[in-house]
């Protein structure tokens, strides 16, 4: 005698008349365990004595329940004898395993074989028959070691929690709820919070013996934040009950967070992978453990699974699939079970492979999880981890790319593709259109991952070595043409994963956002060859190239880095203090002093006849400032040194607006030499015939630029510093050098030594306060990253005479996530309508905002616009008709022109 088994939508076994976790109600089934999802109002049901108990705390049901013990034969009135095996799931969970005298089956419900801290170890006995569920039966469902999860999730708590938010995860309420207490509660010392279908079945848990460390249910109109952890429903996001916890931070729990795009998918900030399924691994595992004849599958990728066990030579097929049938014939040969292919190094090869370390992709899973840490050491742990595995040919590669950048710091080469021609590569590939971008992208966040949750499905994975993603950006960049790039973009996507596609859009638009600062990736090559930090971070400091750092670090030979003509290097930085007396007190009596300049910082490269300008962002500039380089070529010296781009006229300074409209400008006919002449004012030396002065002290290198000085060039001009004795001495110098036209003063030790990079005590800058205005708010934007889903980016406008508003600024930064919070929740419910991309709002916020000037703008109809505006405070005593004025700000922008019209 064989089984017959039938399923539509639940299996039943029509010879016994016997039903395994029907939906709806019948007269007699097995119920597997206590989710809604596996049990009805049965007349009469078998199951597991915890099961029996969470139900009947679940429930009122009036099916009666027979509560069987575990490994003890029971008999079903039709003669059948079924035993019960614990399946690993959640508490109580069961396999049955029915045996007609014949044959046995086994059905396994929903099962796990890894450890849990709150439900029984599976344990499977063999059986000729197996229906198994498949739910993860796709080979990338493979879930990382548990503890490893549970960290990332400690990780996020306390990070939330440091930044006086509130955790809230997303978990079932029976299974994982319980398993994420028993195993968070001993490692944070805050109140666990509970929704209350969680608190309820979490007291069935300690009814059955099981501790599960200290929590309570949720107080109601629960108002507190940064003070407890929460564990709710995954169907309570977005409702109202979620949306009354304030300053949330809202995590999924679930298998499913190994797809792309979870968190956007499920609308919350992170997903991590832990499950009470079992993963494609184990799913192999079972089949091997039970060594069945035939395998029926069911549930999840049932059609898929049971392809990958025919494949290996076992028959199976999918219930409910009437396709999968035809297979039955080809598998009635006498072909033995290939059990030995599903051992563990076997599944490895099929299901397991990680990819090349030389690969993109391999790139991308190892961004992927660094993006995924909360914790700086892990990230720089699994960087290291990664750029050890890596050959000198994709080494500076990667350390490159992590940085996110395509080209070093010191070159000047440019991608010339930009984000919008990536885009319409990505909706080609994509099939949709840049309505379907938009609604994506509101809930993504940023493009790269709209970009990955878009080409879900529509690409065909070929691998991608790092070497060819290099060549790639080549082509790129020497390809002229927009639809030809367009074209190398689309064919190129078509052909990478989704996950390879979000990084290679990350680069493109130089915004990786992994949490992981150039320092941290100097940390990372560091720790990967065993390298001083210091040695790694001081050689990048001198070339400019984190790739070519890399490779020295492997090679161990970092020290022959060394400081070279044009290979800009970023400039020593200083310190502000506020007043004479905080200068005296930190300097001391005798100070040097030297005029601080309002222009372009630059530092100059010369070697025989070639020159070379670079800005404060190592940006060659060389060609907006012909005239300095064509002078600096005559001198008979080589030579970098650091100084100040000035709009310079007649021994005076320009006001710093008529040299902004000379910036970026390709002159080289000069034509606006003589409008707006221009000198370059040195005021130190790093680099001289050959060798470098880094390690000298400022009095030294100032000396080689009297070697200058005594070279005289029209536009090249040096700063000359001035002894000064006390506080009067520095306050007279510091007006003389305002009526001069000069922001006010540097202060420097004649001793110091040039520190690359650094904002040391040194220098010192002692310059005119900064202005502030009050502005009203007229219009906000979401921000992005920890931002995201946040109203942080605001609009501001000042009044007219009449009492018109005027835009003139947009600022981001300075207030707290706290004060941002509450600001969003007053922006959407004063919104008056949205229009291109940011909610016009009604105008009742008055901000005070710092700037450095204001500068006459095309951007804005007032033509004014503010230069580096940010967030002072809030003005909650201040009311939209007491903002400064129009006029009131181009007084301020008179003052600063100089404008005598």
């Amino acid at each position: 005698m064989s089984f017959q088994v039938t399923y539509s939508g639940s299996i039943h076994l029509p010879d016994h008349q016997y039903w395994l976790d029907p939906r709806h109600p019948v007269p007699l089934a097995f119920i597997s365990h206590a989710h809604f999802d596996h049990f009805s109002a049965h007349q009469h049901a078998h199951a597991s004595q915890p099961t029996a108990h969470l139900i009947s705390c679940r429930t009122d049901l009036s099916t009666t329940i027979d509560a069987w013990p575990w490994a003890t034969p029971q008999t079903i009135n039709t003669g059948l004898q079924a035993t019960l095996y614990p399946a690993g799931h959640v508490l109580g969970s069961a396999m049955i395993e029915l045996n007609d005298g014949h044959q046995s089956l086994l059905y396994t419900g929903d099962f796990k074989l890894r450890d849990s801290l709150t439900a029984e170890k599976a344990a499977p006995p063999r059986a000729d028959i197996l229906i198994m569920e498949t739910t993860y039966g796709l080979p990338h469902y493979v879930m990382p070691p548990t503890e490893k999860t549970v960290r990332q999730i400690l990780d996020f708590c306390r990070a939330t929690l440091e930044d006086d938010e509130t955790p809230v995860l997303l978990a079932y309420s029976l299974g994982k709820t319980q398993e994420l207490l028993a195993r968070l509660t001993p490692h944070l010392d805050v109140p666990f919070y509970l929704h209350p279908q969680a608190y309820k079945i979490a007291q069935a848990y300690e009814q059955l013996g099981y501790a599960l460390g200290s929590y309570a249910e949720i107080p109601h109109s629960y108002k507190k934040r940064g003070e407890a952890v929460i564990l709710a429903p995954p169907q309570m996001n977005g409702t109202a009950w979620m949306k009354n916890i304030p300053a949330r931070r809202v995590a999924l729990i679930s298998g499913w967070a190994l797809d792309p795009g979870a968190i956007y998918r499920y609308r919350c900030d992170a997903a991590f992978p832990l499950s009470d399924h079992a993963d494609y691994n184990e799913l192999l595992e079972l089949v091997r453990m039970v060594k069945p004849r035939r395998v029926y599958t069911v549930h999840g990728f049932a059609v898929e699974f049971a392809e990958t066990l025919r494949q290996l030579g076992i028959e199976a097929w999918a219930l409910g699939q009437e396709n999968q049938l035809d297979f039955f014939e080809q598998y009635q040969s006498k072909r033995r079970p290939n059990f030995k292919s599903l051992s563990l190094p076997s599944r490895k090869k099929i299901i397991a492979r990680e990819p090349d370390p030389e690969t993109f992709l391999a790139f991308a899973q190892a961004a992927e999880e660094i993006a995924e840490l909360s914790s700086k050491k892990s990230k720089v742990r699994v960087l290291a981890q990664y750029l050890a595995k890596l050959s000198s040919t994709t080494l500076p590669l990667a350390a490159l790319y992590f940085s996110g950048r395509v080209y070093p710091t010191a070159s000047s080469r440019t991608l010339n593709f930009s984000w919008s021609l990536m885009k319409r590569a990505v909706l080609e590939v994509a099939e949709c259109t840049e309505s379907d971008f938009k609604e994506i992208y509101r809930s993504a966040g940023d493009s790269a991952t709209t970009t990955e949750c878009l080409l879900e499905g529509k690409t065909k994975s070929e691998p991608w070595p790092l070497t060819q993603v290099a060549q790639w950006f080549e082509l790129i960049s020497n390809t002229s043409g927009s639809l030809q790039k367009v074209h190398i973009a689309a064919n190129t996507l078509r052909c990478i994963t989704p996950l390879e596609a979000k990084y290679l859009s990350k680069l493109v638009t130089g915004d990786l956002r992994l949490g992981l600062k150039e320092g941290l990736v100097e940390e990372g090559i560091a720790a990967a060859f065993s390298q001083p930090l210091r040695l790694v971070r001081e050689a990048l400091l001198l070339c400019g190239d984190i790739g070519r750092v890399a490779l020295a670090a492997q090679n161990n030979s970092l020290p022959e880095v060394t400081l070279q003509v044009f290979n800009p290097i970023p400039f020593m930085l200083a310190t502000p203090l506020p007043t004479a007396a905080s200068i005296i007190q930190h300097m001391g009596q005798e100070l040097w002093a030297e005029y601080k300049y309002d222009g372009i910082r630059c530092q100059i490269h010369k070697q025989g006849a070639r020159v070379e300008l670079y800005s404060r962002e190592l940006r060659c500039i060389t060609d907006t400032f012909p005239e300095i380089a064509i002078d600096a070529a005559s001198l008979p010296f080589d030579f970098i040194a650091d100084g100040e781009v000035l709009g310079w006229q007649q021994g005076r300074p320009l006001p710093f607006t008529q040299l902004q409209r000379r910036l970026g400008r390709q002159e080289h006919d000069l034509f606006l030499g003589s409008e707006i002449p221009v000198a370059l004012i040195l005021y130190d030396c790093l680099y001289w015939e050959g060798e470098s002065l880094l390690h000298r002290e400022l009095r030294e290198r100032k000396a080689f630029l009297s070697r200058l000085a005594e070279n005289p060039r029209p536009t090249i001009l040096v700063a000359q510093e001035k002894i000064l004795r006390g506080e009067a001495a520095l306050e007279a110098f510091f007006q003389q050098a305002r009526l001069e036209g000069h922001e006010g003063l540097m202060i420097k030790n004649p001793r110091s030594l040039y520190t690359i990079g650094q904002r040391g005590q040194f220098w010192i800058k002692y310059k005119q306060p900064f202005n502030t205005l009050d502005v009203v708010v007229v219009a906000v934007q979401y921000g992005h990253g920890k931002r995201r889903g946040m109203l942080s980016d605001y609009t501001f406008a000042v009044r007219d005479d009449d009492g018109q508003l005027h835009v003139i600024g947009k600022a981001y930064s300075g207030l707290t996530n706290r004060e941002i919070e509450a600001l969003t929740q007053h922006f959407l419910a004063t919104t008056i309508r949205e229009e291109e991309g940011r909610l016009i709002v009604k105008p009742t916020v008055v901000l005070e905002v710092a700037f450095n000037a204001i500068t006459p703008s095309s951007r804005y109809p007032c033509g004014l616009a503010l230069r580096f505006p940010r967030i002072v405070t809030i003005r909650h005593d201040k009311t939209p008709e007491e903002i400064d004025t129009l006029s009131f700000c181009r007084s301020l922008a008179y003052k600063a022109s100089g404008s005598e019209s």
